[in-house]
């Protein structure tokens, strides 16, 4: 579903549904009201959402929307990036962030690989969002191994399963992890993560 004030956009994303194979478009809204009262309608699988937008803006629509239908993927697309806008979107539950000005393919990835859980950020995202850990940063080799499952997209639990250990274990390394990066969820621990190399793609 798409969520965006602009129609000539809302167009775009029809298009390029039509002509992909897999995604189909379910919904249309140009404000935040209508989006909700379709995401509990239609049930989307994914979102695309738009930030700027009049009345209800996409962080406020975004937050509405996880908190009523938490299963759905939200993909922020838009041209408009500020760090604090990034930071207060991810907060309220996006799932990925890409700039409009991105090509069709690398939409069309975003749309697929957020939809399978992965979270996906323009490279000017990263950047706006990676800031240098303390320089005393020290990971324990577990803690590694969880990190690089959270950039693979895996859940408490599923990390726990490929590492035999405990749910509650795994949701302290992950806790530990977001502390000594500096960071409140985990989708901002992934950017910085990679951002900063700190796992190298070698490695996963």
């Amino acid at each position: 579903m798409i969520v965006d004030n602009h129609a000539l956009l809302r167009e775009g994303i029809h298009y390029l549904c039509l002509t992909t194979s897999n995604l189909t478009l379910v919904g249309e809204a140009a404000n935040g009201k209508d989006a909700l009262e379709l995401c509990y309608e239609l049930q989307p699988d994914l979102v695309l959402m738009d930030l700027m937008m009049p009345g209800m803006d996409g962080i406020a629509t975004t937050k509405a929307i996880r908190e009523q239908c938490p299963e759905i993927k939200i993909l922020i697309l838009t041209s408009f990036i500020t760090q604090d806008l990034v930071r207060q979107a991810i907060a309220a539950g996006a799932n990925s962030f890409v700039l409009k000005d991105a090509s069709t393919e690398e939409i069309i990835n975003a749309i697929r690989l957020t939809y399978h859980g992965l979270t996906i950020m323009s490279p000017d995202v990263t950047e706006i969002l990676a800031a240098p850990p303390p320089s005393d940063v020290i990971f324990t080799p577990r803690q590694l191994q969880v990190l690089k499952l959270m950039i693979q997209g895996l859940n408490n639990t599923q990390i726990g399963k490929a590492l035999s250990i405990s749910t509650y274990t795994a949701r302290f390394h992950v806790s530990e992890i977001l502390s000594k990066l500096g960071v409140s969820n985990r989708t901002e621990a992934v950017s910085v993560a990679l951002s900063r190399k700190i796992v190298q793609s070698q490695d996963m």
